[in-house]
Protein backbone atom coordinates (compact mmCIF):
# COMPACT_ATOMS: atom_id res chain seq x y z
CA UNK A 1 0.00 0.00 0.00
CA UNK A 2 3.08 2.27 1.08
CA UNK A 3 4.18 1.95 -2.32
CA UNK A 4 1.13 2.74 -4.02
CA UNK A 5 0.48 5.95 -2.22
CA UNK A 6 4.29 6.94 -3.28
CA UNK A 7 3.30 5.97 -7.40
CA UNK A 8 0.39 7.95 -6.81
CA UNK A 9 2.51 11.49 -4.98
CA UNK A 10 5.30 11.32 -7.20
CA UNK A 11 2.54 11.65 -10.48
CA UNK A 12 1.36 15.25 -8.52
CA UNK A 13 4.96 16.59 -6.49
CA UNK A 14 4.37 20.32 -6.02
CA UNK A 15 4.89 22.48 -3.31
CA UNK A 16 1.24 22.94 -2.87
CA UNK A 17 0.37 19.10 -2.44
CA UNK A 18 3.13 18.39 0.04
CA UNK A 19 1.90 21.03 1.65
CA UNK A 20 -1.60 19.95 1.82
CA UNK A 21 -0.54 16.20 2.38
CA UNK A 22 1.50 17.52 5.72
CA UNK A 23 -1.82 19.45 7.12
CA UNK A 24 -2.96 16.86 8.66
CA UNK A 25 0.78 16.39 10.54
CA UNK A 26 1.15 20.41 10.95
CA UNK A 27 -2.03 20.54 13.46
CA UNK A 28 -0.44 17.54 15.65
CA UNK A 29 2.78 19.65 15.73
CA UNK A 30 0.96 23.07 17.05
CA UNK A 31 -0.87 26.14 16.23
CA UNK A 32 2.41 28.12 14.69
CA UNK A 33 2.92 25.56 12.08
CA UNK A 34 -0.86 25.18 11.52
CA UNK A 35 -0.40 29.10 10.64
CA UNK A 36 2.42 28.68 8.54
CA UNK A 37 1.02 25.35 6.83
CA UNK A 38 -2.17 27.49 5.73
CA UNK A 39 -0.51 30.64 4.98
CA UNK A 40 1.77 29.14 2.34
CA UNK A 41 -1.10 26.77 0.87
CA UNK A 42 -3.54 29.96 0.72
CA UNK A 43 -0.40 32.02 -1.60
CA UNK A 44 0.35 28.86 -3.40
CA UNK A 45 -3.32 27.67 -3.56
CA UNK A 46 -4.52 31.41 -5.38
CA UNK A 47 -1.59 31.60 -7.52
CA UNK A 48 -3.12 28.30 -8.72
CA UNK A 49 -6.41 28.26 -8.71
CA UNK A 50 -6.85 32.21 -9.41
CA UNK A 51 -9.72 31.10 -12.51
CA UNK A 52 -11.52 28.69 -9.68
CA UNK A 53 -11.42 31.67 -7.34
CA UNK A 54 -12.77 33.79 -9.98
CA UNK A 55 -15.75 31.66 -11.15
CA UNK A 56 -16.90 31.24 -7.62
CA UNK A 57 -16.42 34.65 -6.64
CA UNK A 58 -18.71 35.57 -9.09
CA UNK A 59 -21.10 32.59 -8.41
CA UNK A 60 -21.35 33.42 -4.61
CA UNK A 61 -21.10 37.45 -5.44
CA UNK A 62 -24.15 37.96 -3.18
CA UNK A 63 -23.42 35.69 -0.26
CA UNK A 64 -19.66 36.80 0.32
CA UNK A 65 -21.55 40.42 0.08
CA UNK A 66 -23.83 39.33 3.03
CA UNK A 67 -20.60 37.95 5.11
CA UNK A 68 -18.41 41.12 4.16
CA UNK A 69 -21.16 43.21 5.75
CA UNK A 70 -22.03 41.35 8.44
CA UNK A 71 -18.07 41.37 9.79
CA UNK A 72 -18.35 45.02 9.23
CA UNK A 73 -21.15 45.48 11.78
CA UNK A 74 -19.48 42.74 14.06
CA UNK A 75 -16.36 44.53 14.03
CA UNK A 76 -18.27 48.15 14.38
CA UNK A 77 -20.07 46.72 17.58
CA UNK A 78 -17.65 44.39 19.63
CA UNK A 79 -16.08 45.18 23.20
CA UNK A 80 -12.60 44.69 21.66
CA UNK A 81 -11.19 45.92 18.12
CA UNK A 82 -8.04 43.60 17.74
CA UNK A 83 -9.68 40.38 19.05
CA UNK A 84 -12.84 40.63 16.78
CA UNK A 85 -10.22 41.21 13.98
CA UNK A 86 -7.71 38.54 14.57
CA UNK A 87 -11.12 36.15 14.76
CA UNK A 88 -11.77 37.92 11.37
CA UNK A 89 -8.81 37.49 9.65
CA UNK A 90 -8.48 33.70 11.08
CA UNK A 91 -12.43 32.88 9.80
CA UNK A 92 -10.98 34.43 6.45
CA UNK A 93 -7.98 31.97 6.28
CA UNK A 94 -10.10 28.98 7.20
CA UNK A 95 -12.61 30.01 4.38
CA UNK A 96 -9.87 30.34 1.75
CA UNK A 97 -8.15 27.25 3.14
CA UNK A 98 -11.11 25.14 2.81
CA UNK A 99 -11.99 26.73 -1.18
CA UNK A 100 -8.26 26.13 -2.19
CA UNK A 101 -7.96 22.39 -0.81
CA UNK A 102 -11.58 21.47 -2.30
CA UNK A 103 -9.95 23.12 -5.19
CA UNK A 104 -6.88 20.96 -5.18
CA UNK A 105 -9.09 17.98 -4.41
CA UNK A 106 -10.94 18.48 -7.72
CA UNK A 107 -7.62 18.74 -9.30
CA UNK A 108 -6.43 15.65 -9.50
CA UNK A 109 -7.79 12.21 -9.04
CA UNK A 110 -4.98 10.77 -6.36
CA UNK A 111 -4.78 14.09 -4.17
CA UNK A 112 -8.10 12.45 -2.22
CA UNK A 113 -6.51 9.16 -1.58
CA UNK A 114 -2.82 10.84 -0.97
CA UNK A 115 -4.71 13.07 1.55
CA UNK A 116 -6.80 10.72 3.21
CA UNK A 117 -3.31 8.43 3.41
CA UNK A 118 -1.87 11.07 4.95
CA UNK A 119 -5.15 11.52 7.94
CA UNK A 120 -5.02 7.44 8.39
CA UNK A 121 -1.36 7.89 9.40
CA UNK A 122 -1.80 10.78 11.75
CA UNK A 123 -4.96 9.40 13.60
CA UNK A 124 -2.97 6.23 14.07
CA UNK A 125 -0.47 7.98 15.40
CA UNK A 126 -2.48 9.91 17.87
CA UNK A 127 -4.55 6.76 19.09
CA UNK A 128 -1.21 4.70 19.29
CA UNK A 129 0.20 7.95 21.86
CA UNK A 130 -2.89 7.65 23.73
CA UNK A 131 -2.33 3.64 24.39
CA UNK A 132 1.25 4.33 25.11
CA UNK A 133 0.36 6.85 27.79
CA UNK A 134 -2.59 4.94 29.49
CA UNK A 135 -0.62 1.72 30.11
CA UNK A 136 2.37 3.70 31.48
CA UNK A 137 0.03 5.73 33.88
CA UNK A 138 -1.97 2.04 34.87
CA UNK A 139 1.96 0.95 35.83
CA UNK A 140 2.59 3.90 38.20
CA UNK A 141 -0.82 4.86 39.55
CA UNK A 142 -1.47 2.02 42.48
CA UNK A 143 -4.31 3.20 44.27
CA UNK A 144 -7.16 0.68 45.58
CA UNK A 145 -10.58 0.57 44.26
CA UNK A 146 -13.02 0.04 46.68
CA UNK A 147 -16.33 1.44 44.74
CA UNK A 148 -16.13 4.56 46.80
CA UNK A 149 -13.93 7.62 47.13
CA UNK A 150 -13.23 10.44 49.42
CA UNK A 151 -12.47 13.59 47.93
CA UNK A 152 -8.56 13.34 48.12
CA UNK A 153 -8.81 10.27 46.34
CA UNK A 154 -11.31 11.16 43.94
CA UNK A 155 -8.81 14.51 43.22
CA UNK A 156 -6.17 11.97 42.31
CA UNK A 157 -7.64 10.08 40.16
CA UNK A 158 -9.44 12.86 38.33
CA UNK A 159 -6.25 14.44 38.03
CA UNK A 160 -4.22 12.11 36.52
CA UNK A 161 -6.88 10.14 34.44
CA UNK A 162 -8.80 13.64 33.46
CA UNK A 163 -7.86 13.84 30.07
CA UNK A 164 -4.83 11.72 28.12
CA UNK A 165 -3.23 14.17 25.43
CA UNK A 166 -0.92 11.45 23.94
CA UNK A 167 1.73 12.37 21.37
CA UNK A 168 0.06 16.99 22.10
CA UNK A 169 1.74 16.19 26.14
CA UNK A 170 0.45 19.03 27.71
CA UNK A 171 -2.99 19.85 25.46
CA UNK A 172 -5.56 17.77 26.47
CA UNK A 173 -7.20 17.39 22.63
CA UNK A 174 -6.24 13.83 21.77
CA UNK A 175 -9.42 12.58 22.05
CA UNK A 176 -10.92 15.52 19.84
CA UNK A 177 -8.29 15.13 16.90
CA UNK A 178 -9.50 11.63 16.82
CA UNK A 179 -12.71 11.77 16.40
CA UNK A 180 -12.43 15.07 13.72
CA UNK A 181 -10.82 12.92 11.11
CA UNK A 182 -11.50 9.07 11.73
CA UNK A 183 -14.64 9.44 9.36
CA UNK A 184 -12.30 10.36 6.52
CA UNK A 185 -11.33 7.12 7.00
CA UNK A 186 -14.32 5.16 6.11
CA UNK A 187 -13.76 6.79 2.58
CA UNK A 188 -11.43 3.75 2.16
CA UNK A 189 -14.46 1.54 1.93
CA UNK A 190 -16.24 3.51 -0.65
CA UNK A 191 -12.91 3.93 -2.97
CA UNK A 192 -13.16 2.06 -6.40
CA UNK A 193 -9.02 1.64 -6.80
CA UNK A 194 -8.78 -1.13 -9.35
CA UNK A 195 -4.50 -1.43 -8.74
CA UNK A 196 -4.91 -1.44 -5.36
CA UNK A 197 -6.81 -4.34 -3.48
CA UNK A 198 -8.02 -2.79 0.10
CA UNK A 199 -8.68 -5.26 2.75
CA UNK A 200 -11.75 -4.02 4.25
CA UNK A 201 -11.13 -5.57 7.37
CA UNK A 202 -7.93 -3.88 7.82
CA UNK A 203 -10.22 -0.84 7.75
CA UNK A 204 -12.36 -2.08 10.38
CA UNK A 205 -9.32 -2.64 12.44
CA UNK A 206 -8.09 0.76 12.03
CA UNK A 207 -11.39 2.63 12.98
CA UNK A 208 -11.83 0.24 15.71
CA UNK A 209 -8.45 0.87 17.56
CA UNK A 210 -8.90 4.44 17.05
CA UNK A 211 -12.22 4.27 17.79
CA UNK A 212 -11.30 2.70 21.54
CA UNK A 213 -8.62 5.24 21.89
CA UNK A 214 -11.07 8.07 21.92
CA UNK A 215 -12.46 6.02 24.92
CA UNK A 216 -9.22 5.50 26.54
CA UNK A 217 -8.47 9.85 26.09
CA UNK A 218 -11.46 9.92 28.34
CA UNK A 219 -12.35 13.10 26.40
CA UNK A 220 -16.33 12.21 26.70
CA UNK A 221 -17.30 14.41 24.41
CA UNK A 222 -15.54 13.18 21.01
CA UNK A 223 -16.25 9.57 22.70
CA UNK A 224 -20.47 10.17 22.26
CA UNK A 225 -20.13 11.89 19.02
CA UNK A 226 -18.04 8.85 17.72
CA UNK A 227 -20.44 6.47 18.96
CA UNK A 228 -23.63 8.68 17.68
CA UNK A 229 -21.58 9.44 14.02
CA UNK A 230 -20.44 5.32 13.61
CA UNK A 231 -23.97 4.26 15.20
CA UNK A 232 -24.91 5.94 12.47
CA UNK A 233 -22.83 4.77 9.25
CA UNK A 234 -23.13 1.33 10.51
CA UNK A 235 -26.86 1.23 10.52
CA UNK A 236 -27.38 2.83 6.73
CA UNK A 237 -24.14 1.95 5.07
CA UNK A 238 -24.51 -1.01 2.71
CA UNK A 239 -20.61 -1.87 2.41
CA UNK A 240 -20.85 -3.87 5.57
CA UNK A 241 -22.93 -6.78 5.45
CA UNK A 242 -25.42 -7.33 7.98
CA UNK A 243 -24.13 -9.97 9.96
CA UNK A 244 -20.64 -8.18 9.74
CA UNK A 245 -22.65 -5.35 11.05
CA UNK A 246 -23.75 -7.78 14.44
CA UNK A 247 -20.60 -8.40 15.16
CA UNK A 248 -19.14 -5.48 14.95
CA UNK A 249 -22.06 -3.44 17.49
CA UNK A 250 -21.92 -6.95 20.02
CA UNK A 251 -18.05 -6.54 20.24
CA UNK A 252 -18.04 -2.80 20.79
CA UNK A 253 -20.71 -3.39 23.39
CA UNK A 254 -19.02 -6.25 25.01
CA UNK A 255 -15.53 -4.29 25.27
CA UNK A 256 -17.27 -1.04 26.61
CA UNK A 257 -18.91 -3.30 29.10
CA UNK A 258 -15.53 -4.83 30.04
CA UNK A 259 -13.50 -1.59 30.22
CA UNK A 260 -16.44 -0.23 32.63
CA UNK A 261 -16.60 -3.34 35.08
CA UNK A 262 -12.48 -3.72 35.16
CA UNK A 263 -11.13 -0.31 34.75
CA UNK A 264 -11.91 1.83 38.00
CA UNK A 265 -10.49 4.58 36.18
CA UNK A 266 -12.97 4.69 33.74
CA UNK A 267 -15.61 3.29 35.55
CA UNK A 268 -15.10 6.55 37.88
CA UNK A 269 -15.55 8.56 34.49
CA UNK A 270 -18.73 7.14 33.83
CA UNK A 271 -20.45 7.65 37.32
CA UNK A 272 -18.54 11.25 37.33
CA UNK A 273 -20.61 12.17 33.56
CA UNK A 274 -24.15 11.30 35.27
CA UNK A 275 -23.24 12.95 38.28
CA UNK A 276 -22.59 16.40 36.15
CA UNK A 277 -25.71 14.97 34.12
CA UNK A 278 -27.46 15.52 37.47
CA UNK A 279 -28.37 11.51 36.59
CA UNK A 280 -26.55 10.41 39.80
CA UNK A 281 -24.90 11.10 43.53
CA UNK A 282 -21.36 10.78 43.48
CA UNK A 283 -20.56 8.85 46.75
CA UNK A 284 -18.43 10.17 49.54
CA UNK A 285 -17.30 13.31 47.20
CA UNK A 286 -20.76 14.84 46.56
CA UNK A 287 -24.08 12.56 48.13
CA UNK A 288 -26.83 14.82 46.75
CA UNK A 289 -27.69 15.00 42.90
CA UNK A 290 -26.69 18.74 40.97
CA UNK A 291 -28.34 20.17 37.99
CA UNK A 292 -26.23 20.44 35.00
CA UNK A 293 -26.26 24.04 34.71
CA UNK A 294 -25.04 24.06 37.96
CA UNK A 295 -21.46 22.74 36.25
CA UNK A 296 -18.71 24.76 34.52
CA UNK A 297 -19.65 23.81 31.27
CA UNK A 298 -24.01 25.10 32.28
CA UNK A 299 -22.25 27.72 34.01
CA UNK A 300 -20.38 28.28 30.39
CA UNK A 301 -23.98 28.17 28.51
CA UNK A 302 -25.88 30.03 30.48
CA UNK A 303 -23.62 33.14 30.37
CA UNK A 304 -22.88 32.98 26.71
CA UNK A 305 -26.42 32.83 26.67
CA UNK A 306 -26.83 35.93 28.53
CA UNK A 307 -24.14 37.36 26.51
CA UNK A 308 -25.72 36.92 23.03
CA UNK A 309 -29.01 38.57 24.47
CA UNK A 310 -27.48 41.45 25.91
CA UNK A 311 -26.45 41.75 22.45
CA UNK A 312 -29.44 40.08 20.43
CA UNK A 313 -28.37 41.48 16.67
CA UNK A 314 -24.75 41.33 15.99
CA UNK A 315 -23.21 39.86 19.44
CA UNK A 316 -20.78 40.98 21.60
CA UNK A 317 -17.80 40.29 18.84
CA UNK A 318 -16.03 37.04 17.80
CA UNK A 319 -13.68 35.94 20.18
CA UNK A 320 -14.23 38.22 23.22
CA UNK A 321 -16.38 35.67 25.34
CA UNK A 322 -13.11 34.78 27.34
CA UNK A 323 -12.55 38.46 27.61
CA UNK A 324 -16.06 39.34 28.82
CA UNK A 325 -17.77 36.67 30.63
CA UNK A 326 -16.62 37.92 34.05
CA UNK A 327 -18.59 41.01 33.93
CA UNK A 328 -21.68 41.62 36.02
CA UNK A 329 -24.22 42.59 32.88
CA UNK A 330 -24.22 39.03 31.62
CA UNK A 331 -24.76 37.46 34.81
CA UNK A 332 -28.25 35.30 34.48
CA UNK A 333 -31.15 36.87 37.36
CA UNK A 334 -32.88 32.94 37.03
CA UNK A 335 -29.67 30.68 37.13
CA UNK A 336 -26.30 31.16 39.47
CA UNK A 337 -23.32 30.52 37.53
CA UNK A 338 -20.77 30.66 40.09
CA UNK A 339 -17.37 32.85 40.50
CA UNK A 340 -15.84 34.01 37.61
CA UNK A 341 -13.29 31.46 37.51
CA UNK A 342 -15.99 28.91 37.33
CA UNK A 343 -18.05 31.05 34.62
CA UNK A 344 -15.26 32.01 32.40
CA UNK A 345 -13.15 30.02 30.19
CA UNK A 346 -10.94 31.12 26.80
CA UNK A 347 -15.11 29.85 24.88
CA UNK A 348 -18.18 28.40 26.57
CA UNK A 349 -17.29 24.55 24.53
CA UNK A 350 -20.43 24.91 22.15
CA UNK A 351 -20.29 26.86 18.88
CA UNK A 352 -23.64 27.56 18.17
CA UNK A 353 -23.60 29.40 21.72
CA UNK A 354 -20.76 30.87 20.89
CA UNK A 355 -21.91 32.08 17.34
CA UNK A 356 -25.06 33.81 19.14
CA UNK A 357 -22.94 35.15 22.34
CA UNK A 358 -20.22 36.81 19.81
CA UNK A 359 -21.87 36.94 16.49
CA UNK A 360 -25.83 36.91 17.57
CA UNK A 361 -28.18 36.05 15.58
CA UNK A 362 -27.09 37.35 12.85
CA UNK A 363 -24.23 35.67 12.88
CA UNK A 364 -25.95 33.00 13.92
CA UNK A 365 -28.67 32.42 11.21
CA UNK A 366 -25.71 33.43 8.29
CA UNK A 367 -23.73 29.90 9.69
CA UNK A 368 -26.84 27.97 9.97
CA UNK A 369 -27.65 29.14 6.11
CA UNK A 370 -24.22 28.24 4.93
CA UNK A 371 -24.32 25.02 6.42
CA UNK A 372 -27.92 24.43 4.88
CA UNK A 373 -26.41 24.84 1.60
CA UNK A 374 -23.99 22.27 2.06
CA UNK A 375 -26.45 19.91 4.01
CA UNK A 376 -28.96 20.14 1.18
CA UNK A 377 -26.18 19.16 -1.44
CA UNK A 378 -25.51 15.79 0.33
CA UNK A 379 -28.81 14.86 0.50
CA UNK A 380 -28.73 15.47 -3.15
CA UNK A 381 -26.00 13.16 -3.47
CA UNK A 382 -26.70 10.38 -5.71
CA UNK A 383 -24.16 8.11 -4.63
CA UNK A 384 -25.84 6.53 -1.13
CA UNK A 385 -22.50 5.74 0.25
CA UNK A 386 -20.93 9.14 -0.07
CA UNK A 387 -23.77 10.91 1.16
CA UNK A 388 -23.39 8.88 4.59
CA UNK A 389 -20.28 9.38 5.01
CA UNK A 390 -20.44 13.13 4.39
CA UNK A 391 -23.47 13.09 6.77
CA UNK A 392 -21.32 10.90 9.32
CA UNK A 393 -18.78 14.35 9.48
CA UNK A 394 -21.66 16.72 9.44
CA UNK A 395 -23.25 14.77 12.45
CA UNK A 396 -20.08 14.66 14.47
CA UNK A 397 -18.96 18.05 13.51
CA UNK A 398 -22.15 20.16 13.92
CA UNK A 399 -24.37 18.38 16.44
CA UNK A 400 -26.14 20.80 18.55
CA UNK A 401 -26.19 18.85 22.11
CA UNK A 402 -21.99 18.70 22.49
CA UNK A 403 -19.28 20.62 23.98
CA UNK A 404 -16.78 21.74 21.52
CA UNK A 405 -13.65 23.71 21.45
CA UNK A 406 -13.83 27.23 19.82
CA UNK A 407 -14.89 27.80 16.32
CA UNK A 408 -12.88 30.91 15.92
CA UNK A 409 -9.83 29.35 17.23
CA UNK A 410 -6.96 27.89 15.21
CA UNK A 411 -6.46 24.43 16.49
CA UNK A 412 -10.39 23.79 16.95
CA UNK A 413 -11.90 25.82 13.72
CA UNK A 414 -9.18 24.02 11.26
CA UNK A 415 -10.94 20.57 11.76
CA UNK A 416 -14.59 22.38 10.50
CA UNK A 417 -12.90 23.34 7.13
CA UNK A 418 -10.63 20.43 6.45
CA UNK A 419 -14.00 18.65 6.69
CA UNK A 420 -16.18 20.99 4.85
CA UNK A 421 -13.62 20.79 1.94
CA UNK A 422 -13.75 16.93 2.02
CA UNK A 423 -18.07 17.59 1.96
CA UNK A 424 -17.99 19.66 -0.88
CA UNK A 425 -15.70 17.37 -3.23
CA UNK A 426 -17.73 14.21 -1.83
CA UNK A 427 -20.82 15.76 -2.61
CA UNK A 428 -19.62 16.73 -6.40
CA UNK A 429 -18.32 13.11 -6.72
CA UNK A 430 -20.88 10.19 -8.04
CA UNK A 431 -17.97 7.38 -8.05
CA UNK A 432 -14.64 7.98 -7.02
CA UNK A 433 -12.24 5.92 -8.81
CA UNK A 434 -8.65 6.07 -9.22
Amino acid sequence: MMNYVISKFKNNISLLSITITLLPISIIIGNLFINFSCLLIIILGVKKFNQEFIKYLSLFKFHLAILLVFFILNISFTSDYVLTLKGILGLIKYILLSSIIFFWLKNNKNNLFIFLFSILFCVLLVATSIYIEFFIKLFYLHVLWDGAFNQGELDIYLRTFDRFSGIFFDEKVAGSFISKLLIGILVFLVLDIKKLKLNRKIIYLIVGLCFFGILLSFDRSPFILSCIGLSFFLFFTNKIKFFSKFIIVVTVIIIIIASYNFSPQIKLKVNYTFYELGFSTFEKASPKKINFLETKYGSHFITAYEMGKKNFIIGNGIKTFGKDCGKDEFLSKKFNQGSKAKRCATHPHNIYLQLFAEAGILGLLIFLYFHFIILKKTFSNKNKELKIISLTMIIILFLPLQTSGSYFSTFSGIFYFLNISIINFLNNKKKIIF
